[in-house]
């Protein structure tokens, strides 16, 4: 799934248009638009967030792009659901912050 709306945000990035193609994202448990985020600046993110902890990336995986419930994702990844809350909130606080930061450069003129 993240594929798939990366690559999507990608090609309405360079104006590029497939015929017939639309890929509808159903409003995720997270609360989150997928519509409304800018899908590559939060692909950056991810991959920053993957060198720091890969759990934490498996948990915004399956989170936000399988929407998966807590109670799911902890089952799938073998930990509690308490410990899947906890890595959700960091993450989604973490990966927040680095979009931040990434725009507040991209519009300053910095890179």
């Amino acid at each position: 799934m993240r594929r798939i709306l990366i690559e999507r945000a990608r090609r309405k990035a360079v104006g590029k248009r497939v015929l017939g193609e639309r890929a509808e994202t159903a409003p995720l448990e997270t609360g989150i638009d997928p519509e409304s985020l800018n899908l590559l600046a939060l692909d950056l993110a991810l991959k920053k967030l993957s060198n720091v902890d890969k759990r934490l990336t498996d948990v915004v995986h399956l989170r936000f792009f399988a929407g998966l419930t807590v109670e799911q994702t902890a089952e799938t990844m073998g930990v509690a659901p308490r410990t899947v809350k906890r890595d959700w909130d960091f993450a989604r606080v973490w990966l927040h912050n680095e979009m931040k930061d990434k725009d507040a450069a991209d519009h300053s003129g910095e890179e």
